[in-house]
C-alpha cells in the first residue's frame, strides 16, 4: 500500500490538480455509490471515476477511523482520506459498511472464564456480537497492548477481540486482563 501524493487511475489526467500536501485529498471531492452489483464505485470530481473500489485503513490500530485509503481493483491506490467523517453522508455511510465487514472487531464486555494449558489460552467471553469462544496463543503478537488499560486480542484464527479499557469491566473478567500484565 502506498500513500504518495500521485492519484492512480485508469482514467487520470496528466495534467490533473494534485492532492493536498499530505498526500489526502479534499474529501469534498470524493463521492463513494453503489454501482452494478452493488460493488462500491468511487468518483472524484474532476478526476475519474473507478469502480471495483476497495476501502482500507492505513492505520488500523492507532487510528481506526482516520486515514483510509481508497484502492482500484487492482489494489493501486485511487486516493487517501485523512478524515473520512469529513465526507458527504452517504459516502461516509458506505465506508463505514466496507470497513466493517473488513475490520470486524468483537468488543469484549466480559469474561466467563479462561483456561490455560502451556501457553495456550481458552477463552470463553461475551462481545457485542454475542457469547464467543476463542483459543489464544501466549505470544508477543497475540496480547497487543494499545495502551495502559486497552488491549487487543489475536487468537488463532487471527480473529481480533478488543478491549477498550479492561478496567471498566466487571471485577471477575478484570482478573484475567490483571493476569496478562
Amino acid at each position: 500500500m502506498t500513500t504518495s501524493t500521485a492519484l492512480i487511475a485508469e482514467d487520470t489526467a496528466p495534467d490533473a490538480p494534485p492532492s493536498r500536501a499530505d498526500g489526502a485529498i479534499d474529501p469534498g471531492r470524493v463521492r463513494l455509490f453503489r454501482g452494478p452489483r452493488g460493488v462500491l464505485r468511487c468518483t472524484i470530481e474532476g478526476e475519474k471515476s473507478v469502480l471495483r473500489t476497495k476501502v482500507v485503513r492505513v492505520f488500523p490500530l492507532a487510528k481506526d477511523s482516520r486515514w483510509v485509503n481508497l484502492l482500484d481493483g487492482k489494489n493501486k491506490e485511487v486516493c487517501l482520506i485523512e478524515d473520512p467523517a469529513a465526507l458527504d453522508e452517504a459516502s461516509r455511510r458506505l465506508i463505514q459498511e466496507a470497513l466493517q465487514a473488513d475490520y470486524r472487531i468483537a468488543t469484549i464486555t466480559r469474561v466467563y472464564a479462561v483456561d490455560n494449558e502451556y501457553r495456550t489460552m481458552y477463552w470463553d467471553v461475551e462481545t457485542d456480537f454475542g457469547r464467543r469462544d476463542f483459543v489464544l496463543k501466549w505470544a508477543s503478537d497475540s496480547i497487543l497492548w494499545l495502551g495502559p488499560r486497552e488491549v487487543l486480542l489475536v487468537d488463532i484464527d487471527t480473529n481480533r477481540f478488543h478491549v477498550p479499557d479492561y478496567a471498566r469491566l466487571d471485577a471477575h473478567s478484570r482478573r484475567h486482563f490483571d493476569i496478562l500484565l
